[in-house]
Order: structure tokens, then C-alpha cells, then sequence
């Protein structure tokens, strides 16, 4: 992280849509977990902490995510 994030957006956690394409990392203001799909296309369910999470997502999934306030960092 060698420069701030230039743009933040609320992420809906969605089964059937990228939500978080391009996103540099996940701000997580109730942690638990998330069904996601990373940038290599790889589907998994991850403990999501409560703050910055730095991994680049596609994906937050609805189904099997408890983590809940999500913002993808641009």
C-alpha cells in the first residue's frame, strides 16, 4: 500500500454479480465470514476481520458471508 485509496463503494454481497472487481482491499466494519471470488478467479470462504482486509476481490457472495458493513477500496 504505498498510496491511499481513491475511491470507496458499498459492497452488497451478491451471488450472481462481481461487486468488487479491481478493488484493492475490503474495509469490514463486522467481522466474521465471506464467500468470495479473488481476482484469479478462485471461489472461498475466508475469515473477514474487523478493518482492512488487503486482498483483491471480484466477488463478495451472499450466501455462506456473515461479515456485514463491506466497502471495496479503489
Amino acid at each position: 500500500w504505498s498510496d491511499p485509496a481513491q475511491a470507496i463503494l458499498e459492497i452488497t454481497p451478491d451471488d450472481d454479480a462481481d461487486n468488487c472487481d479491481g478493488c484493492r482491499a475490503i474495509l469490514c466494519e463486522v467481522a466474521g465470514d465471506a464467500k468470495v471470488t479473488d481476482s484469479a478467479g478462485n471461489t472461498v470462504t475466508i475469515p473477514m476481520q474487523q478493518g482492512y482486509n488487503p486482498i483483491r476481490l471480484k466477488r463478495v457472495w451472499s450466501t455462506d458471508t456473515t461479515a456485514t458493513g463491506l466497502f471495496a477500496l479503489y
